[in-house]
């Protein structure tokens, strides 16, 4: 009897230790498929709550599927970030979890100070333009100090651009950043050949020294839509400051700066697939790289982007109208940490019968940018708030009505008359897409449209700079003697909850 029950109690123990095994076994699959549920379906529910815009959704079901995928490890988020474009491992580590997102409905507190360059932010001023003469430039600040000059007005700005240069690093140098002439620059984009952006170019550089690269798409399709006078003068200056070329597109040589007439029609854009573009022989997506990661990305150029061209599988771009050279524009967008600011000169959208790169591009961005996955919290206006820019696709991708403030802002002189234009206004505001955010612009020219949510510097310049890596960003209107006109802050939309507003 003895053994008998000891044997029972035996099989007992047994089945009891088969029973938690299959229990936990069940707990377990249980548990994995209601993780697996609940994440498809909160895919499905941000699938659904994205903007109503064609290229926005589609950029979106791009962001969506990336998202099922990264749901498990941190490591796949990265592969996720190589495959939608981004060659940059070190913006990846600078985004911010999940459980880290903000509630955006809450803004910063503005600074009550002008904005000037900080150490380890970036800082950007959309720089007012004075005279009656059309002109556009902007000033960029890398967290580390590098000073990137976009675009260059006419030639009677040189001289209000270089005091603005001596005026920001002299503040640098008084902050921390490592010392630096104020008659010195690092790098300068030419967004395209018309002389309100690029001629002020030439009598800037004698009086400054450049010590890294001119970029620039190329000489060319160069057509009568630039002005040959325009092209040479660019050409010229390049050819003062050898060795401090970058083109990003290719084409027959040319001898000398003088003779367009044979067009040089490009055979591609292989500079934009050049990486670094202080280190010669790299590849990779082509940036200017700054601390911590950060960069400006070139990410377009002449209607190539993401190695497709729009002219192949569009009419060819317009070479009569001067649209047509606004159309070959060059694009890129900063990067620091979760902030997004995108640029892209005069580049036209089809208002007003241009061509309409900017569908092209908003179509594929998400192949070469985040921005095009998450769209971005500071857009530049192209063509100085005109109708030939800014079309409702290329607002639906880059600006998205999906609750976090977004902004825009414009470079507008007194010559550029009409602007902005209220069509560019209006597309701006509709469904709210900027949320809390505002329209900048350094002023409105004779006859040009206003609104309420309208900021304007009255002839001054327009202030960004980022803080806490870019968690936050500062914008400020500037009048031309220095007078604050207002400040706003934001959190940036890529660490926001999708519910912020």
């Amino acid at each position: 009897m003895r053994i008998f029950l000891m044997i029972a109690l035996l099989f007992l123990v047994s089945c009891g230790d088969e029973g938690k095994v299959t229990i936990s076994d069940a707990d377990a699959t249980q548990s994995d498929t209601d993780i697996s549920d609940e994440d498809v379906q909160s895919e499905d529910r941000d699938v659904a709550e994205q903007d109503g815009d064609v290229v926005a959704g589609d950029s979106d079901m791009v962001h969506s599927d990336a998202d099922s995928s990264v749901s498990d490890e941190d490591v796949q988020s990265e592969d996720r970030d190589v495959e939608s474009g981004d060659a940059d491992a070190d913006v990846d580590a600078a985004e911010v979890p999940d459980e880290e997102l903000i509630d955006c409905s809450i803004r910063p507190v503005s600074p009550t100070e002008r904005l000037y360059p900080v150490v380890g932010e970036i800082f950007y001023q959309q720089i007012g333009l004075s005279g009656f003469s059309m002109g556009e430039s902007a000033l960029f600040v890398g967290p580390e100090g590098k000073v990137i000059l976009i675009d260059a007005g006419n030639d009677s700005h040189d001289k209000v651009i270089a005091s603005v240069i001596d005026d920001t690093v002299s503040h640098m140098n008084a902050s921390g950043f490592p010392t630096k002439s104020t008659k010195e620059i690092d790098y300068a984009i030419i967004t395209h050949m018309h002389a309100d952006h690029s001629d002020g170019l030439q009598d800037l550089l004698e009086k400054l020294t450049i010590t890294g690269k001119i970029i620039h798409r190329g000489f060319v399709d160069i057509t009568n839509a630039a002005e040959d006078a325009t092209v040479s003068q660019l050409c010229d200056t390049i050819q003062s400051n050898p060795g401090h070329e970058f083109a990003l597109c290719e084409g027959p040589t040319r001898t000398g700066c003088s003779d367009w007439s044979s067009g040089f029609p490009s055979t591609g854009c292989n500079g934009l697939n050049a990486g670094d573009v202080s280190v010669d022989g790299d590849s990779g997506y082509t940036y200017i790289p700054l601390a911590g990661g950060s960069k400006v990305q070139i990410v377009a150029a002449n209607g190539y982007i993401a190695g497709k061209s729009y002219e192949a599988t569009n009419d060819p771009i317009l070479t009569e109208d001067s649209n047509g050279e606004n159309a070959r524009s060059v694009a890129g967008v900063v990067e620091h940490g979760n902030f997004r600011l995108f640029f892209a000169g005069d580049l036209t959208g089809g208002g007003s019968s241009t061509d309409p790169v900017e569908q092209f591009y908003a179509g594929n961005i998400v192949f070469v940018s985040d921005a095009g996955s998450h769209g971005v919290d500071v857009l530049h206006a192209g063509h100085h708030g005109r109708d030939t820019s800014t079309s409702s696709l290329w607002l639906g991708a880059l600006l998205r009505a999906d609750g976090p403030s977004r902004n825009m802002v414009m470079g507008i002189s007194a010559a550029h008359i009409n602007s902005p234009h209220q069509e560019t206004l209006t597309n701006t505001l509709a469904n709210n897409r900027l949320a809390e955010g505002r329209i900048w612009t350094t002023t409105v020219s004779t006859g040009g449209a206003t609104d309420p949510l309208l900021i304007n510097a009255n002839g001054g310049s327009i202030l960004i700079r980022t803080a806490e890596q870019g968690k936050i960003y500062h914008i400020q209107a500037i009048s031309d003697n220095g007078t604050i006109v207002e400040t706003r802050s934001y959190y940036s939309a890529k660490g926001c909850e999708p519910s912020g507003h």
